[in-house]
């Protein structure tokens, strides 16, 4: 499997992982094992042994196996990227476990070869928004919907896709960038670092939706807060906290000091737009 296709398979991945938390599982070690190897590398690791996993089991247990490593490369469009052995392991594991799997075999029919905004829209077959019904949610499903309609090369749209979900490339320079580390906090724990976009994706275009520059690595309360327009950066880094987060929650939240360096330039631009348009005064 070469970088580019990859890259796209651990976006398929990443939106499973979204539905499998949606069905009541957490698949934290899952998530850190693609956050540092990748989906293949990931995918491998897991199936090598032949034996069910935490994962395996747990979603046994809420009879959702198609969200299963075994399941995914089984049924879908990514099976020739594996090789006869581990496929062999998948389908006896699926097999023992009376899961009624269908090979691919290049024509479709299996669920786990939709595309990824289908996917992200349609959790466990209930949409996705009745099991988390936040507006953040309702946004997010309604522009996977509109990259899926676009008039997008498929390398762009799986780049977009991962920018929205916060993973893929910009994740990844924004690690980079921030040496692995929150901007605010220094926190080093990857799965609690989220992508934060800085304007907006609703009225971004797509390059500055892509731009590693219109984006801080927070860790996932100041990410809410930021997203909420509760908390801002000045250029010189400092936090600024909305009025209407009393201060009792404020010292509660741990909400002081700032960015860990000053802003670069371009940086700067874009906190200047979130400070006018998203910020909460």
């Amino acid at each position: 499997m070469d970088a580019k296709t990859n890259e796209e398979f651990t976006q398929h991945l990443w939106v499973i992982v979204r539905e499998t938390e949606a069905a009541g599982y957490d698949p934290r070690r899952f998530k850190t094992m693609l956050n540092t190897d990748g989906g293949f590398d990931a995918v491998k690791r897991i199936l090598e042994s032949g034996k069910p996993s935490d994962g395996f089991t747990k979603l046994w247990e809420l009879k959702r196996l198609n969200l299963t490593c075994e399941a995914i490369i089984v049924e879908s469009k990514w099976r020739p990227y594996f090789g006869d052995d581990l496929l062999a392991k998948s389908e006896r594991l699926l097999r023992q476990s009376s899961y009624a799997f269908k090979p691919f075999n290049g024509s479709g029919g299996a669920p786990a070869q939709q595309d990824l905004p289908q996917r992200m829209a349609t959790a466990g077959n209930t949409p996705f928004a009745d099991v988390n019904p936040t507006r953040k949610d309702a946004d997010i499903q309604a522009d996977l919907r509109e990259l899926d309609s676009s008039a997008l090369d498929e390398t762009t749209r799986t780049a977009l896709i991962g920018a929205r979900l916060g993973q893929g490339r910009f994740r990844k320079e924004l690690l980079r960038i921030w040496d692995g580390a929150c901007a605010v906090t220094g926190c080093r724990v990857e799965t609690i670092l989220r992508a934060s976009h800085c304007k907006p994706w609703r009225v971004s275009d797509n390059a500055e939706r892509l731009d590693p520059n219109n984006g801080l690595l927070l860790v996932a309360n100041l990410d809410a807060l930021f997203d909420a327009g509760l908390i801002t950066f000045g250029d010189d880094g400092s936090m600024q906290v909305a009025p209407r987060v009393p201060s009792k929650e404020q010292q509660t939240l741990g909400l002081s000091g700032g960015l860990a360096r000053t802003p670069a330039p371009r940086l700067a631009l874009y906190l200047a737009h979130h400070r006018e348009h998203v910020f909460l005064q």
